[in-house]
């Protein structure tokens, strides 16, 4: 499979929704409620990029001072939160402190993943920092109301479980 069509399935077709606290939801139940977090389409994208045998890791770590998740490929970053696959403008406020996939997990130094659990966590602001990077304002109040409308279910999809179809609007 194409890692870039991959990522861009991800962006295009799970909307980003918060926790409420901190709940790692699987990739099968991210892709049965077409919604997840940082981590959740995170952890999406890299158990579709291990599965068609292309070598990534989800990262934690910092972004701009927040706890953040992303996919690391070889040094690439695939943002899971945009709405659509792009280059990362901003790598350089990308910091992991840990990596891990389906078969290993690595802390960067020790006592990272600790570390990670002491970030900032502040959903709205980390989404306008990111936005802004692109050039898009989130509204602060609202950073998982951007203009998706649910199309349809397509069942028996990736990794055997139903994937809700998302359509941008204005597209």
């Amino acid at each position: 499979p194409d890692p870039w069509n991959l990522y861009d399935l991800v962006c295009r077709n799970i909307d980003y929704r918060r926790d409420i606290g901190e709940f790692w939801a699987f990739p099968s139940e991210v892709l049965a409620s077409g919604t997840g977090d940082c981590e959740d389409t995170s952890n999406l994208l890299t158990s579709l990029l291990c599965c068609g045998g292309v070598n990534a890791y989800t990262a934690i770590g910092d972004y701009q001072g927040y706890g953040h998740a992303w996919v690391d490929r070889g040094g690439q970053i695939y943002e899971t939160t945009y709405i659509q696959a792009r280059p990362v403008p901003d790598p350089e406020h990308y910091t992991p402190y840990c990596l891990f996939n389906d078969r290993e997990m690595m802390e960067l130094w020790p006592g990272a993943l600790g570390e990670v659990f002491e970030l900032r966590r502040n959903e709205g602001v980390k989404l306008n920092l990111m936005a802004e990077a692109i050039g898009n304002e989130v509204p602060p109040e609202c950073p998982s109301c951007w203009p998706f409308l649910v199309f349809g279910m397509v069942m028996g999809g990736i990794l055997g479980t139903g994937f809700a179809m998302i359509l941008q609007k204005g597209e």
